[in-house]
């Protein structure tokens, strides 16, 4: 019960300290306008495309649940059975 409690108020404690700086805020400043925070530089529309499109892949890759060594091996084993049937073919003839 303690453990529960220390955990709600350190989560409500962040959540206040990120209301105070203007978290919210900032973050959406820089998800819709590109604008650094703390900063005055703004990201071209091109660059935040890319970015959005990298963090959208990622998101994608890690809700399907496919790492990289997963999407490797599918590869390998789609080489090794294509090359195994072009050598039974070949055997064939």
């Amino acid at each position: 019960m303690k453990k529960n409690v220390t955990k709600i108020c350190l989560g409500a404690s962040l959540l206040i300290i990120l209301d105070t700086i203007g978290f919210w805020h900032m973050l959406l400043m820089f998800l819709f306008a590109g604008i650094i925070p703390g900063t005055s530089i703004v990201i071209s529309p091109n660059q935040m495309m890319i970015l959005m499109i990298l963090l959208a892949g990622i998101v994608i890759i890690k809700a399907l649940g496919l790492s990289i060594a997963k999407i490797n091996n599918l590869i390998v084993r789609s080489q090794l059975l294509y090359k195994s049937n072009k050598l039974r073919r070949l055997s064939r003839i």
